[in-house]
């Protein structure tokens, strides 16, 4: 049990840290009033400039001190206000973007783990049951090879031979298709 409470602690901890590095960076990287009112943030020669900057100021919480605004805006992540998201047009609530994309990357997720598991299981059974040989070497070389490359150059690798070279998956989705075309599809992006 005490383990647990340790471990529990240890992930509080953690959480507790990343959740203020975020929310420093967001805050502290450049001005966050700029960030969403763009050049119009700097127009205090009118009064209506400056309106303009006390309304955000007010709205965004950012005429309070740091401490209080970190309380504030921990306090609505817990609850499930993300906020609203500046750079798509018409600043919708981020939990409605979240909600919208969530579908589409729970399947990439399971299409993922499915790929992942066929593959890595069998490979590794074949591999163990010739242990000290050339195929058990030649897979260990191999595997290591394939952690060692960055990602996205492996991707750009798999990408150009699956669907470039040989034609094998095709390099767009569409939603619309059957659900066994859209499975088909996804494996390409699982990859």
């Amino acid at each position: 049990m005490r383990y647990w409470l340790q471990r529990l602690g240890a992930a509080l901890a953690l959480l507790q840290a990343v959740s203020m590095l975020t929310f420093g960076a967001m805050n502290l990287l450049g001005d966050p009033l700029f960030n969403i009112l763009g050049p119009a943030a700097s127009d205090t020669s009118t009064e209506e400039g400056r309106q303009i900057i006390a309304d955000a100021e007010a709205e965004y919480n950012l005429d309070e001190p740091l401490p209080v605004r970190y309380v504030k805006w921990g306090s609505a992540f817990v609850t499930g206000d993300f906020g609203v998201q500046f750079s798509v047009d018409g600043q919708p609530p981020v939990a409605d973007l979240i909600k919208e994309r969530l579908p589409r990357t729970l399947m990439l997720l399971i299409m993922a783990q499915l790929i992942a598991v066929t593959l890595a299981i069998p490979w590794a059974l074949w591999s163990a049951s010739r242990a000290d040989s050339v195929v058990d070497k030649v897979s260990t070389v191999t595997t290591f090879m394939f952690i060692a490359l960055p990602n996205f150059a492996l991707a750009v690798l798999i990408k150009y031979v699956l669907s470039i070279k040989f034609e094998i998956f095709p390099l767009i989705f569409n939603a619309a298709d059957p659900f066994w075309t859209r499975v088909w599809q996804m494996i390409m992006p699982a990859l």
